[in-house]
């Protein structure tokens, strides 16, 4: 007997919350600016993924370039004689800047890679413990009905 009422009044409670949505005064209007909310969070989404597209487009130039002018520094050390030694310094010189230029992107890479990795765990620590929490209601639940019948 308990466990019936326990579910009927679990039921009730249900479509009471059901109910209060439903029961929206204007619900076209709610949906209206539910929609507008949505597209404006569409259109901004496609913006980020638009500069995003972008900046994957002008960092892969920018590999391709600098590629290209290693290269060229690599057939410049490679091919000079050893006794030309201002064009020796020279290609060393452009190698050295550019080993210089490669580390100041690394650096600022890898504390892109961090700021993303700390995100990562920030969201899986929130996902676990919603898993936490609906476990332990679901416990609770489960436990209500054991003492009910």
């Amino acid at each position: 007997m308990k466990k019936i009422l326990l579910f009927a009044l679990l039921c009730v409670l249900t479509v009471f919350q059901a109910h209060a949505v439903l029961k929206e005064k204007d619900l076209p209007q709610t949906l209206g600016v539910l929609r507008a909310e949505l597209e404006h969070a569409y259109n901004q989404q496609q913006i980020l993924m638009g500069m995003i597209e972008k900046r994957n487009v002008e960092q892969h130039a920018n590999l391709i370039r600098m590629m290209q002018s290693s290269n060229q520094i690599a057939l410049m050390l490679y091919s000079q004689n050893a006794d030309f030694t201002f064009d020796m310094a020279y290609a060393c010189q452009a190698a050295t800047e550019q080993y210089h230029q490669l580390s100041v992107g690394q650096q600022a890479r890898g504390q892109a890679l961090q700021s993303l990795y700390q995100g990562i765990i920030a969201f899986y620590l929130g996902l676990k413990a919603l898993n936490h929490l609906i476990v332990r209601h679901i416990a609770l639940f489960q436990l209500v009905i054991l003492l009910g019948s």
